[in-house]
């Protein structure tokens, strides 16, 4: 998978989207359908140095005909979520640099929610708003979707955000890219009444 440094200029001329997400699986959870229906690079900014969650990322980039770039910044150290306080500058000039990589039509990440409330799905949200900010691009980016429990499905309170399913031979196809990351099954299990649902938000509105 490439790092920064061995992506050719060359390779993009096809990719104008940019979807920047905070761990492997989170590409294909939020967005496997787009995924598979567009031109995508996936920065993917933790577990580059995991072996297992590596190879079922690449499978995943592999699949959609996308372009993977896997960091390599920690997911967990010593068992305990990292904080990311020791590399959150680093992050941010990553994220900078990837934005110069290419002329993007479309970036999109983790809602500022952080979906169900996940720490890394928050600051990957935050620093990528900055970033695009800064570089006067906002008008270009989109958040995944608003999250909704399981058991506020078929509540009317909710019903706004669970629009436009994916259904068919479309979300047979999202469902075979989840069968990929066989170590985050449970995971998919917990998540799996919202993957028919990518109701991407601009993050103008």
């Amino acid at each position: 998978m490439n790092s920064l440094s061995h992506v050719p200029q060359s390779a993009l001329a096809s990719y104008d989207s940019l979807m920047i997400v905070a761990h492997p699986d989170d590409e294909t959870i939020w967005g496997g359908s787009h995924l598979l229906n567009g031109n995508y690079v996936v920065v993917c900014i933790t577990n580059g140095n995991n072996k297992t969650r590596r190879r079922e990322f690449e499978s995943v980039i592999r699949q959609t005909d996308s372009i993977g770039i896997m960091l390599t910044y920690p997911d967990k150290t010593l068992g305990k979520r990292d904080n990311w306080n020791s590399c959150k500058t680093e992050i941010e000039k990553d994220i900078a640099s990837i934005l110069k990589m290419n002329d993007w039509k479309t970036i999109v990440t983790h809602n500022p929610e952080g979906e169900y409330g996940h720490i890394h799905h928050q600051m990957t949200s935050e620093l990528t708003t900055t970033a695009v900010s800064d570089q006067e691009q906002l008008d270009r980016l989109y958040y995944f979707g608003k999250y909704v429990k399981a058991k506020n499905m078929d509540s009317d309170k909710y019903k706004k955000y669970l629009t436009n399913a994916i259904s068919g031979q479309e979300l047979d196809r999202k469902m075979a890219l989840t069968r990929l990351y066989g170590s985050q099954e449970k995971v998919m299990e917990h998540l799996g009444h919202m993957l028919p649902y990518e109701n991407w938000i601009p993050a103008s509105q």
